[in-house]
């Protein structure tokens, strides 16, 4: 079991334990049934889902890529308000700024397209935990319930735009 699926399932179960209400499915069928509440798409051929968790008003979903160290990630809120707490992350993620901690540096903040509304990708480059030179594309968006967020990451020496480009191409 991957630590990042394990981490996921203690924080459901911590969750369920404490009174809060909190599902995890690891099923493929539910897997796209969550995914298919923040949005319609399909991702590119090599995305496999993971893991799903939906706590109060938010659904995360989990897709490993096409390397074992390529993650896709949607989380959504039904709270509106929630909007700006997604814009806030974002914005403090300026071209330039920098992160010690968490070593990433901002390579470029790129006019998109999703969903047919224009948003602004933050792309980022940095060191993962197992000391990986990966790459990450971020951009929040309007989901079908509520504000939402991708979060695209692969190792640098598998990044390529045109899986980039196709992935944003494919949410309806």
């Amino acid at each position: 079991m991957k630590i990042k699926t394990f981490t996921i399932s203690l924080l459901a179960f911590l969750l369920a334990a404490c009174g809060s209400k909190a599902s995890f499915s690891t099923q493929d069928e539910e897997i796209w049934q969550a995914a298919e509440t923040i949005s319609g798409f399909q991702p590119h051929a090599g995305f496999e889902p993971e893991v799903t968790v939906e706590f109060k008003e938010y659904t995360l979903v989990s897709f490993s890529g096409n390397s074992p160290q390529s993650h896709l990630y949607l989380i959504q809120s039904q709270n509106e308000q929630d909007e700006s707490r997604l814009s806030a992350v974002l914005n403090d993620l300026l071209p330039g700024a920098s992160d010690p901690k968490q070593r990433t540096t901002v390579l470029e903040n790129r006019p998109v397209i999703i969903r047919g509304e224009p948003a602004t990708l933050i792309l980022s480059q940095g060191i993962n935990g197992d000391h990986l030179r990966y790459r990450q594309a971020m951009v929040q968006f309007t989901g079908s319930g509520g504000p939402a967020l991708l979060v695209y990451s692969e190792p640098l020496t598998h990044w390529n735009e045109d899986t980039l480009n196709a992935l944003l191409a494919s949410f309806e």
